[in-house]
């Protein structure tokens, strides 16, 4: 969803709610990209990779994307990622410290949705 703008956003969302309507489920999705994390080396990359304004497709903060999914009809459950820290292994095959760690999981949540 991130290389998505808000109207691409909002046709995947419905295309979800259908499936779920009809098979049951939930929705889980990491890919809640937030204008905290894009900073001009990020938004440099998306721009000459991809030809994208990365601030333009990122939700504001947490609450705006909450919100966004609610109001297409999904109940949202923020997790943050630092939820599974202590089940991670790539830390240690990549040697990155617990510093470096925290740094990359602290704030990202992803969401598990379901129909209202």
């Amino acid at each position: 969803m991130r290389y998505l703008n808000f109207e691409q956003k909002t046709q995947v969302a419905k295309n979800v709610k259908a499936l779920l309507e009809t098979y049951g489920g939930v929705y889980i999705t990491p890919d809640i990209t937030l204008k905290i994390f894009i900073d001009e080396r990020v938004q440099k990359i998306f721009s000459n990779m991809i030809g994208m304004d990365a601030n333009a497709n990122a939700f504001e903060n947490v609450e705006a994307a909450e919100k966004f999914f609610n109001d297409l009809g999904f109940t949202v459950e923020k997790h943050p990622f630092a939820e599974i820290k202590d089940e991670l292994v790539s830390p240690q095959k990549l040697g990155l410290t617990e510093e470096q760690v925290r740094q990359a999981i602290d704030a990202p949540v992803f969401f598990v949705m379901r129909l209202k």
